[in-house]
């Protein structure tokens, strides 16, 4: 999926109400086209399962995907397997794990969280 397909997908996702499993992974998304996607998510809800594995998304655009996925009502399954997250993304990944009422699975497999990063998801989980 090269950038422009990125964008129909976005514009796609804000008008399609029946699809609800979308599979992106293996792709390389970057800056302001992942973020309108990512924008897109915000008035999609039919949506219920997301794979973004081996994406190679930059943090600063996973943690504003983050915000933008916090109050998604359908998302219940998140793969975000190796895309490089660190304990940086720890305070907006835990605001998503605190708000997010709809997600029942979440894959950070193959990431660098370190004991932190960790430690910081635990907590979010508990509140």
């Amino acid at each position: 999926v090269d950038m422009t397909e990125l964008q129909a997908v976005g514009r796609m996702l804000q008008v399609n109400n029946t699809l609800q499993e979308l599979s992106l992974g293996k792709n390389t998304f970057l800056g302001e086209v992942f973020r309108e996607f990512a924008q897109s998510l915000t008035v999609n809800e039919t949506l219920v399962r997301l794979e973004l594995g081996y994406c190679d998304i930059p943090i600063p655009d996973l943690n504003y995907f983050f915000g933008c996925i916090q109050n998604h009502r359908t998302l219940a399954h998140l793969d975000l397997t190796c895309n490089h997250m660190t304990v940086r993304i720890g305070e907006s990944f835990s605001k998503l794990l605190r708000h997010n009422q709809s997600l029942k699975s979440i894959s950070v497999t193959d990431n660098c969280l370190g004991p932190q990063g960790v430690a910081v998801l635990a907590l979010a989980l508990e509140e």
